[in-house]
């Protein structure tokens, strides 16, 4: 198996890969008890808009394209 960087994985791969990771960061973030301004943070966000949208495509299965800093 070869390591692949986040930077050079192809589009279909890094929609999929935000997708998951968001979802596992939720589950964990619910388990872990943490608030909105802990999330916002951990996922270096400042936009609350943003997490909420990113919370919704999750629990809606959407295709979510994140950066490589935030994968």
């Amino acid at each position: 198996m070869t390591a692949t960087s986040v930077n050079e994985l192809d589009h279909a791969k890094s929609i999929s890969l935000g997708r998951v990771g968001l979802k596992m960061f939720f589950r964990l973030a619910d388990i872990w008890n943490l608030n909105q301004n802990e999330q916002l943070q951990l996922l270096g966000l400042s936009s609350r808009t943003t997490l909420a949208k990113w919370k919704w495509k999750v629990d809606a299965n959407e295709d979510i394209k994140l950066g490589a800093d935030t994968i």
